[in-house]
């Protein structure tokens, strides 16, 4: 019986021996392209460089038995090629300049417990990641959160970075923002529009420096502070706020006394005064010889407006103008209509200032077919 349990311990023993060598082996693997550096004040590693040549890289979680719980300013100089980051869950702080070197950057997923980001983590307004399209966040944290790859605070009024290269040409932030951050959309060239909506209140230090295609920005009254070189964007013709004039020239002596020159652009911009913004959403529903449409609400207006007709063009013998003065008012019923009958519909908002009436621009146009 002794015997027995001798040999059970030694070959236990050694399948620890082995494990723990395997163990060993491979940390090695995964940490061997990273350089590190102990911070007592964090209490882990913080990552300074990777030197590897993969594309795709995860950051190691754990470094000589100790959590890696930052990344440090000014790491992976030598990182041009990687196209993907996945930070686990370990890390807490993302440095200055963290990934500023990881110039074809395409996608960057941020662990649960990442609670600190600086600025500059992606780059500045002089370069960094100008190929990134996405950032992503994993649901449990309680700090960011992303909305279609773009990283907001978690409760949703700070957008603080949307990715230089993401598609699209008209950017809308959503509604409940309240803040911009500085360097937000640093060297975005491929937006054309950007819409902020109503409530937005402060603008980051070079929040749109370096979108070269921007060509119209829309500002809402809520706006109090446009704060310092924001405005870098050579094709930026025309500002559309949501404001009247007297509140413009108000707002404008937030921007200094003596803008950047590479500013010029925002300064001789055409400013639309008492911009409408639009209907977000509306629906239609079918009925007997009738149709309903239902409206999102939109707020600082008069009312609403749409039109429908059995013509996509609208000319003016087929439509027909229905106006709601009422703003709290979101839902319509159109009866008396032919049966099995397929209309078009567009809806717009309005308001009056000093006597004269502004309109939103017409939104998309969609369809109903009336049953009989």
């Amino acid at each position: 019986m002794k015997r027995l349990l001798s040999l059970l311990l030694a070959v236990s023993l050694i399948l620890t021996m082995f494990s723990a060598f395997a163990f060993s082996a491979e940390a090695a693997t995964s940490t061997k392209d990273y350089e590190f550096y102990y911070s007592d004040e964090k209490k882990g590693y913080v990552v300074t460089d990777y030197t590897g040549s993969e594309m795709d890289i995860t950051l190691p979680s754990a470094y000589k038995g100790k959590k890696v719980v930052a990344v440090q300013s000014m790491g992976y100089e030598s990182a041009a090629k990687v196209q993907s980051i996945v930070v686990p869950k370990t890390v807490t702080t993302i440095g200055y300049a963290a990934f500023s070197d990881c110039t074809n950057l395409e996608s960057i997923e941020l662990g649960s417990n990442v609670k600190s980001i600086h600025i500059c983590s992606f780059g500045s307004a002089y370069g960094g990641t100008k190929n990134l399209k996405s950032i992503t966040v994993q649901e449990d944290n309680s700090y960011y959160c992303d909305i279609d790859g773009v990283l907001f605070s978690k409760d949703g009024t700070v957008l603080s970075k949307y990715p230089a290269s993401k598609d699209g040409k008209t950017y809308t932030v959503p509604s409940g923002v309240k803040r911009i951050g500085a360097l937000a959309f640093v060297k975005s060239s491929k937006l054309q529009k950007i819409v902020l909506p109503r409530g937005v209140i402060t603008l980051g230090g070079q929040a749109f420096s370096g979108c070269s295609s921007l060509k119209k920005i829309v500002i809402p009254a809520s706006m109090k502070d446009l704060s310092y070189h924001t405005f870098e964007c050579p094709k930026l013709n025309d500002i559309y706020f949501e404001g009247t004039k007297a509140q413009w020239k108000k707002l404008l002596k937030t921007y200094g006394k003596s803008p950047w020159e590479a500013d010029t652009s925002f300064l001789n911009a055409k400013i639309h005064y008492n911009y409408v913004y639009p209907v977000d959403t509306f629906s239609l529903t079918a009925g007997s010889k009738r149709f309903t449409v239902d409206w999102s609400k939109q707020g600082g207006i008069g009312g609403y407006q749409f039109q429908y007709s059995t013509d996509k063009k609208f000319s003016k013998g087929n439509t027909q103008t229905v106006t709601i003065k009422n703003a709290k008012k979101l839902s319509k019923t159109v009866k008396k209509l032919s049966g099995k009958t397929k209309y078009y519909v567009r809806i717009r908002t309005f308001k009056k200032v000093s006597g004269k009436t502004y309109f939103s621009d017409w939104s998309a146009i969609k369809s109903v077919k009336t049953k009989a």
